[in-house]
């Protein structure tokens, strides 16, 4: 069929035969064929600036609710057949006051299409776990974890979502962690 000196066929078929291949380079994205998350492994996740509000509220006064600050850092140490663990440390910060870093363990599970599951119980004397859910997704040319969680805090609850991002050793975020004064290793440090 001939449209104004074109064939369809011209225009269709590289349309098909393109988006074929973006489609499957897509559900290759690097790290992740065939669900192999397993460059999880020793890595640092952090939560950049654009994520790092959260929400503080409580039931008090008909209810209150206050933007926070939330830094959270995970080290993960293993991943292994769908599962991971390591340690979180996170930092809450209210009017310029800094709380923390408060320590967690992680263990958490990622199915082979990115489903993320997470466990963070605290480390200390005190406290109660979380949970939180997650999906990987890939953006901007790197993984990132889309994570949401709700958990208790003094006087009421913090929620709080975020796409957390991968630090690598050459990364300016090992040294100037946003939200914070300190660096992944001295946030970390208390987590041993």
């Amino acid at each position: 069929m001939l449209i104004s000196g074109f064939s369809l066929a011209r225009v269709v078929l590289p349309t098909l035969l393109l988006a074929t291949l973006v489609c499957g380079f897509a559900g290759n994205a690097p790290g992740s064929s065939k669900g192999d998350w397993a460059f999880l492994s020793n890595s640092y996740w952090y939560v950049p600036p654009t994520n790092l509000e959260a929400i503080f509220s409580t039931t008090s006064n008909g209810g209150t609710f206050i933007p926070i600050t939330d830094q959270t850092v995970f080290y993960i140490q293993t991943y292994q057949g769908g599962y991971f663990w390591g340690r979180v440390a996170t930092m809450l910060t209210l009017a310029g006051q800094g709380s923390g870093p408060n320590c967690f363990q992680l263990v958490g599970s990622v199915t082979p299409q990115g489903s993320v599951n997470l466990s963070f119980t605290p480390t200390g004397s005190s406290g109660t776990p979380t949970a939180g859910l997650g999906t990987m997704r890939f953006i901007s040319h790197q993984w990132t974890m889309e994570n949401q969680m709700s958990t208790s805090a003094t006087g009421g609850t913090v929620t709080h979502w975020a796409y957390m991002v991968q630090c690598s050793n050459n990364q300016p975020c090992m040294q100037n962690l946003p939200g914070t004064s300190l660096t992944i290793s001295e946030m970390l440090a208390s987590c041993s």
